[in-house]
């Protein structure tokens, strides 16, 4: 077999291997350590150091004779075996927090080896190829879009082709067969390496790692960490904006991580066709809009906004990411390369996921690396794709940041203290030559400021408080135009409150009196004396609203800056007479350690932004609300979403636990309703026979389960989100 598609395929195996345990062993944790944002970051760190640590041992591994790596190499992957097929088992939990450590512990014993050899194939094979292919001694880095092409076909094939036809424990023996195949593959590589190192590659300028007319920038190791940590930043926050602030899908994060890799694709290929100059051109432009909508919290369409956030990364990782692959260095300092790269990786994700959440009230990260992102498409090594235009776009961009300090100065809600820091960058940045020697660029930015800034400004009336965790983004707002309180998940309601104190009792939203929520509290609560109910998800703590002082009242909350919220902003629960409490934890997770309830009404209301935690809606998980049942009880699920259909996916989890359902579709409002703070919503009502349904199984308001034979029903080792995602159907 020819030595180019043999590593070519082999660089293709492992990069897919790679992206597939990622999103496998993630979602093995879901049951056991709960489905908080916290297991998919640790998660991803987990696999970014373990890439990392990969890059770093192929760096120093190279350091060796042929002869001495191969037999390492294979070695660690024969290790690795011994781990085969990968599983995390979902019992022994022994706590309801989440603890980063835990899960790092847990990741590291069941697949920590084989991720780690797997991570180290890239450049390890790479500088193989340089002793084997002598034409292409010089610029292996193609390659590296074969890399990058695995992990693309794997991120887009497992939510559509592999997550709905295979269960857990088949994906992790399809994934062993998988690994064998690699080191099969790997070891038919090895056997083309001479015994001996090749001798040292040419040193003429025009033949060091670059093949296209580009000139190479001489910049070392401190460029690559910035041009990779970058566009990695870019994806974390870009991925938060359009998947909580734009349209919160669950399957929209994948778009994001997408591009990203297409743009590697893109970068390193040996005759690239992308027209970078265009792009670099229209770069600050986008950047600075993207900027605006960011820091201003500009409103538009979603799918405007989509389009610009998502078209604008895509932009800035092609420009980021050329740039990267135009200082690469000659093949005999690939490893490094590759390591440092990895390394700015890492950091990226350790700022985003773990500082940023610690330092900022908002996702201040992202209009932070978009700055950053527009001072490097600027500087000196975007030269070799600028051409005659450096000048221009370098007073382009100076303009564009002009705009964000501008919006920064006045029409920003983030804290004085965050926004001097970046406008000292910023004026710094335009006090340059590029700016000062254009009256224009300067009456253009005094222009355009001045028609962003009041459209920018926060509107008479209205207080807006704004507080971060770990779980995301919380906002207050009380509006004295409207009457209400309102808190927000991202982009989604949680609950709304009136500020006339005749009014505050009532329960708004989602559970209006005259709503869904509403006849099933008078149906189950109020005709039963001492009722024990348990709501898993407080929110503002609406429904304790329906709460009597003879009743016992338990509510699951995550995310304790909810419960503070609940307190401070809102007065459902302090004015709660009835025996309540709050356990702070994963819901599934509390409600399994906790003795057995008999509660008269479980209500299922847990969201994150508008999406349900999956491993709340599986059959495992609707088994553990039965046992938490009385033997009349009735389990009672909000199912309102704007993107998913969960109605077919209850039904089919009701079918295999023969329970009896009804679900009532409140969806066509009156303005009057509107005003008053009701919304529109679905809920579902289950219960053991069609007996203890009451008179809900005769109310013609209450329509039965629609039988969808098509969805099937999820467990912990399978489930399929694409199935249920309302734009598929």
């Amino acid at each position: 077999m020819p030595a180019v598609p043999l590593y070519a395929f082999t660089l293709f195996l492992s990069a897919c291997l790679l992206f597939l345990i990622q999103l496998m062993v993630g979602k093995m944790l879901l049951p056991r350590f709960g489905g908080t944002p916290a297991v998919w970051n640790t998660c991803l760190l987990f696999f970014q150091a373990m890439l990392s640590l990969g890059y770093a041992y192929a760096h120093k591994l190279t350091s060796l004779a042929s002869k001495a790596q191969i037999a390492t190499h294979i070695t660690v992957l024969a290790l690795g075996v011994a781990f085969l097929p990968p599983w995390i088992a979902s019992e022994g939990v022994t706590g309801s927090r989440l603890e980063a450590i835990a899960v790092l512990a847990t990741l590291t014993g069941a697949v920590g080896l084989p991720v780690f050899a797997v991570s180290a194939t890239s450049p390890l094979l790479q500088r193989w190829f340089t002793q084997v292919h002598r034409v292409a001694t010089n610029d292996p880095y193609f390659l590296y879009a074969a890399s990058n092409a695995g992990s693309l076909l794997a991120l887009a094939s497992y939510p559509v082709a592999i997550e709905p036809a295979l269960s857990l424990r088949l994906q992790s023996y399809a994934w062993g067969s998988g690994y064998v195949m690699l080191v099969l593959a790997i070891f038919a590589c090895a056997t083309l390496v001479p015994p001996h190192v090749a001798s040292a590659p040419s040193k003429d300028p025009q033949r060091l790692g670059v093949s296209h007319p580009e000139r190479i920038t001489p910049h070392g190791w401190p460029a690559w960490f910035v041009l990779s940590f970058i566009p990695t930043s870019l994806l974390y926050g870009v991925t938060s904006i359009v998947t909580t602030d734009v349209a919160p899908v669950p399957l929209l994060w994948a778009i994001p991580l997408v591009l990203y890799l297409v743009t590697y694709v893109l970068a390193f290929v040996q005759a690239p066709r992308v027209p970078y100059r265009v792009f670099a051109t229209i770069l600050p432009i986008l950047l600075a809009t993207m900027l605006v909508s960011a820091v201003a919290n500009a409103a538009a369409a979603a799918w405007l906004l989509l389009v610009l956030h998502l078209g604008g990364f895509f932009v800035a990782a092609t420009v980021l990411h050329r740039m990267l692959a135009v200082v690469r260095p000659p093949a005999q300092r690939l490893t490094r390369y590759y390591l440092v790269i990895s390394l700015g990786g890492v950091t990226a994700g350790v700022f985003n996921v773990l500082v940023a959440p610690l330092v900022f009230d908002d996702l201040f990260e992202y209009p932070l690396a978009l700055v950053l992102a527009t001072l490097a498409a600027s500087g000196p090594i975007a030269g070799p794709l600028l051409g005659r235009r450096e000048t221009s776009i370098r007073r382009m961009s100076a303009v564009c940041l002009g705009i964000v300090l501008a919006v920064l100065t006045f029409g920003c809600r983030a804290p004085w203290d965050l926004r001097a820091t970046m406008i000292a960058v910023l004026v710094v940045t335009i006090s340059g030559k590029a700016l000062t020697r254009s009256r224009v660029a300067v009456l253009l930015t005094a222009i355009v400021a001045a028609l962003i800034v009041p459209y920018s400004s926060r509107a008479p009336g209205v207080e807006e408080s704004e507080r971060r965790t770990f779980f995301g983004v919380h906002r207050v707002i009380r509006d004295s135009s409207s009457g209400f309180a309102t808190y927000l998940h991202g982009s989604t309601i949680h609950g709304m409150q009136s500020l006339d104190p005749a009014r505050a009792d009532q329960p708004l939203t989602y559970f209006h009196r005259t709503g869904p929520i509403g006849r099933l509290m008078r149906e189950f609560v109020d005709a039963r004396p001492a009722a024990h109910v348990g709501v898993l998800g407080l929110g503002v703590g609406t429904l304790a609203a329906y709460a009597r002082a003879d009743q016992s009242w338990v509510f699951y909350e995550i995310d304790p800056m909810v419960e503070r919220i609940a307190h401070e902003s809102f007065s459902y629960l302090p004015r709660c007479t009835a025996s309540h409490r709050v356990v702070l934890g994963d819901a599934r997770l509390s409600l399994a350690e906790s003795p057995a309830e008999a509660f008269d009404v479980l209500v299922m209301d847990a969201f994150s932004s508008d999406a349900v935690p999956a491993h709340l809606l599986t059959i495992e998980a609707m088994r553990l609300y039965l046992s938490h049942l009385s033997n009349t009880g009735v389990l009672a699920l909000n199912v309102t979403n704007r993107f998913l259909d969960l109605e077919p996916l209850v039904a089919a989890a009701a079918n295999v636990l023969d329970l009896h359902g009804r679900i009532r579709r409140d969806l066509v409002l009156s303005d009057e309703q509107l005003t008053a703070g009701k919304t529109a919503s679905r809920w579902i009502v289950l219960a053991r026979t069609e007996r203890h349904l009451g008179t809900l199984a005769h109310d013609d308001d209450w329509q039965p389960l629609d039988r969808d034979h098509s969805v099937a029903a999820w467990t912990d080792e399978f489930s399929n989100l694409w199935a249920v995602t309302k734009f598929t159907h």
